[in-house]
């Protein structure tokens, strides 16, 4: 049993290591981190979070709980739970995990309520913490900061109703962070990059486009001022001056 779960750790460490090489986006490589999570640890409930470009937020772009689970809490705030934006305040405990680059242990329902409770500064939410932990039914938990060259890029954390976090789940998420955090990273440039070029090209077509109507107003400036002159060297006045001066030479 055990060298069956060792053997489905290695392949989920391959299938992110292939995400590291690959031209995936980074809700992809949180989606297969997250699926890999519960298919092969079985945890009850796992999240997983981006930092943002300013690191004054946790961006949630994927997460797991029982589906019924799920909607009973975006009902009870009402709004989904998919890019909502956690304020990294001061004083947030989830911000101290970020900033010491350190695990984030929970190992009590009141530590869990505390934790949720710094994902929101609204004081209507805050009010709605009890509700939404009972409703989970979550007692533990462990979050790990994504670190890929010495630079936090995220979060990654799971959740359990029955034991608290040991040993082994602080192991696993570290071998995981690792290795999501440089894929995220990748995921992150690679997006950049395709941005960028989309960017460039808008800006071709900008300019190509002020640069026909550049040349366009040129050709019909010239166009008016050969037809004009077409029409001035051909007027009847002109070609009776250019007779005279026909005559005059003979």
């Amino acid at each position: 049993m055990a060298k069956d779960l060792e053997h489905e750790e290695l392949v989920l460490v391959e299938k992110i290591n292939s995400l590291i090489n690959s031209k995936t986006s980074v809700d992809e490589v949180f989606k297969a981190i997250i699926e890999g999570m519960i298919d092969v640890f079985g945890y009850f409930s796992a999240g997983a979070y981006l930092l943002s470009d300013d690191k004054r937020y946790l961006v949630v772009k994927e997460y797991y709980i029982n589906r019924e689970i799920a909607r009973g809490i975006e009902k009870l705030v009402g709004f989904s739970l998919i890019d909502y934006r956690i304020p990294l305040f001061k004083g947030s405990i989830l911000k101290k995990s970020i900033e010491s680059k350190g695990p984030l242990i929970i190992k009590a329902r009141s530590e869990l309520e505390m934790v949720v409770k710094h994902h929101t500064t609204s004081p209507t939410l805050r009010k709605l913490i009890r509700p939404i932990v009972k409703l989970s039914g979550l007692k533990s938990g462990v979050g790990i900061p994504l670190v890929a060259d010495d630079e936090v890029v995220g979060m990654l954390g799971i959740s359990s109703r029955e034991h608290d976090p040991n040993e082994e789940d602080i192991r696993r998420l570290k071998i995981f962070g690792v290795q999501a955090g440089l894929a995220v990273k990748k995921a992150k440039m690679y997006e950049e990059l395709e941005d960028y070029s989309r960017h460039l090209e808008k800006r071709m077509e900008q300019k190509t486009g002020e640069l026909e109507q550049t040349q366009g107003k040129l050709i019909r400036s010239e166009e008016r001022r050969v037809g004009k002159e077409c029409r001035s060297r051909w007027s009847p006045d002109h070609l009776k001056k250019k007779n005279k001066k026909e005559k005059k030479r003979e």
